[in-house]
């Protein structure tokens, strides 16, 4: 019995699963696993349905014009959100080059290729769509997750990242100075 109350809808339990598995299916589809992500999605939504009182079929059948709305919603705010990923997953990679430009000021004559494979980043470019469609498909099915972990993570990261970059200087001083009798 406790466990129907501890995940019945609405309660912390509840919010705190679904919390997880959407910061965990979200850094599953950003790393290219969105079949591990909509695995955890199915099983995410079996234990509700089984352990918190959940059940979207007696809901369906009641409301099946809702659901066809809601349905219709969902795909559309998938396709909507999967844009705005798609975008920001190419100033990304984007960011990343520059940095890769900067560190190699002969660019031009390098194998940019093998210079970017090695930094992490592949494929053509500019980047093919059709290289990612499991990435943009996981992020169309799983766009609640992906928006939530979105809008938390990447503005914190890119604030600790800039917090780095203006302070790189002032670690590598201090490593020079604590390692300086071993030069």
């Amino acid at each position: 019995m406790f466990v129907l109350e501890f995940l019945a809808f609405g309660a912390w339990g509840f919010w705190l699963l679904l919390v997880g598995s959407s910061v965990l299916m979200s850094e599953l589809l950003d790393n290219d696993a969105p079949g591990w992500a909509t695995i955890l999605a199915v099983v995410t939504m079996a234990v509700l349905a089984v352990f918190g009182g959940v059940n979207p079929i007696t809901w369906i059948m009641a409301h099946p014009w809702d659901t066809v709305l809601l349905l219709a919603g969902y795909f559309a705010a998938g396709a909507a959100w999967s844009l705005v990923k798609w975008y920001s997953y190419l100033l990304k990679i984007r960011r990343r080059m520059e940095a890769i430009r900067k560190e190699h000021p002969d660019w031009a004559n390098q194998d940019v290729t093998r210079l970017l494979r090695n930094s992490g980043i592949g494929g053509t470019f500019p980047p093919e769509v059709s290289d990612h469609k499991s990435r943009v498909i996981g992020w169309m099915a799983l766009w609640p997750a992906s928006m939530l972990w979105t809008v938390i993570n990447d503005p914190v990261r890119r604030a600790c990242e800039e917090i780095y970059n203006r302070l790189g200087g002032v670690y590598q001083a201090i490593s020079n100075r604590v390692f300086r009798d071993f030069q």
